[in-house]
């Protein structure tokens, strides 16, 4: 069994066409189809191909909420060296 992902376009007839070369002939295979929109429907995207309202969703990590890690110190003291 192969489990194969791919991102298509269906077109405004609403139909999605598929070719996926799976390196199989002359083959009967069982095959499952799972579609899920990639963005809402009627969802502007902006020239970089995210949603319009995207970085308006997610939260931003402010300058102060940077997360510290301590040193490791064996490797701290080589490089130090």
């Amino acid at each position: 069994m192969q489990a194969i992902k791919i991102r298509a376009h269906v077109g405004s007839d609403g139909v999605l066409n598929l070719a996926v070369p799976i390196g199989m002939y002359n083959q009967d295979v069982e095959t499952v189809i799972v579609v899920q929109s990639v963005m809402p429907a009627g969802g502007a995207i902006n020239a970089n191909g995210y949603p319009i309202d995207f970085w308006e969703q997610i939260d931003i990590i402010q300058a102060d909420d940077l997360i510290e890690r301590p040193e490791n110190n064996r490797f701290y003291q080589e490089l130090k060296q």
